[in-house]
């Protein structure tokens, strides 16, 4: 396993990472429990950087919350 940093533990947003899952294509992946419930593999550095911010549930809610999806 070889990865940057351990996120093993530490809260990002919504989103707390569980383990190390697996490196593919210089980039590492991560198993994180979201705040909703979810788990959910992702990018860390993504994560890292706030480029994510959930497992997807904040960007479902902030589309139906003002009722006029690509409107």
């Amino acid at each position: 396993m070889k990865y940057k940093s351990d996120l093993t533990g530490k809260k990002f947003n919504m989103l707390t990472a569980l383990n190390f899952e697996y490196n593919r294509g210089g980039h590492s992946y991560w198993l994180f429990h979201c705040d909703c419930g979810k788990e959910k593999i992702l990018r860390g550095n993504q994560i890292v950087y706030g480029t994510t911010k959930s497992c997807g549930c904040l960007q479902a809610d902030l589309k139906t919350t003002h009722g006029l999806y690509y409107h």
